[in-house]
């Protein structure tokens, strides 16, 4: 894995008059990186309920797939000692669907207070 800087101005210079739109219909997100408070919550929830393998970890961080990919999922206490109490829907992740084939259709709420819901059919998950 490598950690590389994002070019900020070009990133910058693709924004529209309009501002944040959502993402464009049907875009599906390869990974995820997550902020958690607490790792062996994080590792309780994203390994031992939803059944990720645990690829890799650092100090303080987990990252977790299906099918040995690098990373999914990852979670990390870097930036993050306390749980965020603020209005979910005003900052940050409110919800993720997540497409896991042969499980029941189910939503849980995560450890770092986000709706999950898993589809056993890609046919189900929005977008």
């Amino acid at each position: 894995m490598d950690t590389l800087a994002v070019d900020v101005n070009d990133l910058l210079s693709e924004q529209s008059q309009a501002g944040w739109q959502g993402l464009p219909n049907g875009a599906k997100i390869g990974h995820l990186h997550l902020k958690t408070v607490d790792i062996s919550k994080a590792y309780q929830f994203y390994v031992e309920q939803l059944g990720l393998e645990l690829v890799s970890t650092l100090p303080n961080a987990l990252f977790m797939s299906t099918k040995h990919y690098h990373h999914h999922i990852a979670a990390n206490t870097w930036q993050s000692s306390i749980l965020r109490t603020e209005n979910n829907a005003t900052l940050g992740l409110t919800s993720i669907d997540i497409y896991k084939p042969n499980t029941d259709y189910t939503r849980l709420l995560s450890p770092e207070g986000f709706n999950i819901t898993i589809h056993s059919d890609k046919s189900s998950v929005p977008g």
